[in-house]
């Protein structure tokens, strides 16, 4: 069934971990460090030059890289989070060997601070190329890096199409009328499922995003969450093609493809047409 989480939450993925491992990465694509499974893993690219950049991913100076071996099916992470103080670029290609222009799976700067972070739908078996490096030019660093399987309502985990909102983007407030204010919510809605989303205009075929206000309190020694206010249901009309949550497999307009998401800002999700 499709459907609509429409709350205010902390989207946490939680990261089954082993211990570190030795691998400080290869200044050569040709000669990537071979990784496989999952935990937490070592980088130094104090010594690294630069690799050939790719136009489709942020520059990224004094680069390593690893061939990792994935061992399950799903959604993977790769982070930096916590594990490197300096500011990172990273990015993921189809392997074995060195990458092809523009066949990036999944690139980033910054997530977490100046750290990075990507997610990618990966398959058992197969080889996959990781590039880690700096922003800067001239940025070397050490530190580790964590791959993970995302669980919990992680991206490609849910049989059919599921959509979230994983995002909430900006808030709205309107002018105050007869004592009363109004406000609207910012949302950006992710396929998290394995099949594309129906999202058409003009008929029933497509997610409606509803929003509620809470305030927490607490009442004599006990805390709570108050309901200060509803919305009506925004009707989505056109699909976007974003990787806010995990990395878009395609498709836009009339479905929301898998892995993709669709933004709604809070001045388009509070007009009353919609």
């Amino acid at each position: 069934m499709q459907r609509i989480q429409s709350l205010l939450i902390l989207l946490c993925t939680p990261l089954a971990l082993t211990a570190t491992t030795l691998a400080q990465g290869s200044d050569d694509c040709s000669t990537a460090t071979p990784l496989s499974g999952f935990g937490t893993f070592a980088v130094d690219t104090t010594t690294a030059s630069d690799s050939p950049q790719q136009s489709s991913c942020p520059t990224t100076h004094r680069d390593v890289w690893y061939a990792w071996t994935a061992t399950q099916t799903g959604s993977v992470s790769f982070t930096t989070c916590g594990g490197v103080t300096a500011d990172t670029v990273m990015a993921a290609w189809p392997g074995p060997g060195c990458p092809l222009p523009g066949t990036s799976l999944a690139c980033n700067d910054d997530s977490c601070g100046l750290q990075s972070s990507i997610s990618f739908l990966a398959t058992t078996g197969n080889v996959y190329m990781f590039q880690l490096g700096g922003y800067g030019a001239g940025t070397g660093y050490t530190g580790t890096f964590a791959i993970g399987m995302q669980s919990g309502g992680g991206c490609g985990t849910n049989i059919g199409p599921d959509v979230i909102v994983g995002n909430v983007t900006d808030v709205g407030n309107t002018t105050a009328a007869a004592g009363l204010d109004a406000i609207s919510l910012g949302t950006d809605a992710c396929n998290i499922g394995t099949a594309v989303l129906s999202w058409q205009a003009n008929n029933n075929l497509h997610p409606v995003i509803g929003s509620t206000l809470y305030r927490y309190k607490v009442v004599n020694g006990a805390g709570r969450f108050e309901e200060l206010g509803m919305s009506w249901l925004k009707h989505a009309f056109a699909a976007g093609a974003g990787s806010t949550c995990c990395t878009c497999q395609g498709g836009s307009g009339g479905g929301l493809g898998v892995g993709c998401s669709d933004v709604y800002g809070s001045g388009l999700n509070g007009n009353q047409s919609s």
